[in-house]
């Protein structure tokens, strides 16, 4: 299975931001082209700490789910 981060949206204000994407989750049988088994978007909020940013919190609103 993979795991695919797309469409980020960022908007920052000083050592906080909020970012808002939308994920896949692909699947592949052998011999298979993969499948997109579900999907929806993430509402995150980051924080910088020393320098890194750190993901504070995440919402995620799985839009569909399939087979």
């Amino acid at each position: 299975p993979k795991h695919v981060i797309v469409d980020p949206i960022f908007e920052f204000d000083g050592d906080s931001a909020r970012v808002e994407s939308t994920f896949l989750f692909l699947n592949q049988a052998p011999g298979e082209m993969p499948k997109v088994i579900a999907w929806g978007r993430y509402l995150d909020h980051f924080r910088r700490e020393a320098g890194a940013w750190r993901i504070a919190s995440r919402l995620c609103e799985t839009e569909a789910v399939g087979t």
